[in-house]
């Protein structure tokens, strides 16, 4: 197969904050953007594919403290007319995935060790079905 797009234009954008509370003890950090892919081909298990228009915002939000540490994050992909150059196929994505982490510390032997301790989350959606590919 021909490629579908002839040039390739990836475009991303973001923002950032951080601000420290606290008397500059604890950290807070949020961040968000997003990426634009049109025309890129890549190599894949089945052959090479080329993304003809796919769209991946995401954000990530981190506060830390002394002994305390919480983040997280999410992306998302959503492609819905990639290009499996191989066969002509359209391949259609919707992704996404969302995590978030609680840690905890605290000292002994008199500063010099560590106790941490923590819990994570993870959850991750993805859909390929080929009948949502759009008709291009």
């Amino acid at each position: 197969m021909p490629l579908k797009v002839d040039r390739g234009k990836i475009g991303f954008g973001g923002l950032r904050l951080d601000h420290y509370l606290a008397g500059e003890t604890q950290h807070l950090t949020v961040e968000a953007g997003t990426v634009d892919l049109k025309g890129p081909t890549f190599q894949t298990g089945i052959g090479r594919v080329q993304v003809t228009d796919a769209k991946r915002p995401w954000g990530r939000f981190n506060w830390s403290g002394l002994h305390w540490n919480f983040l997280s994050y999410y992306d998302t992909r959503k492609a819905d007319a990639q290009l499996a150059l191989a066969s002509g196929a359209l391949l259609y994505e919707d992704s996404s995935n969302l995590h978030g982490e609680l840690q905890g510390n605290t000292p002994f032997a008199d500063g010099h060790g560590f106790l941490v301790g923590g819990l994570a989350y993870h959850r991750q959606s993805i859909d390929t079905a080929i009948r949502r590919a759009c008709r291009h």
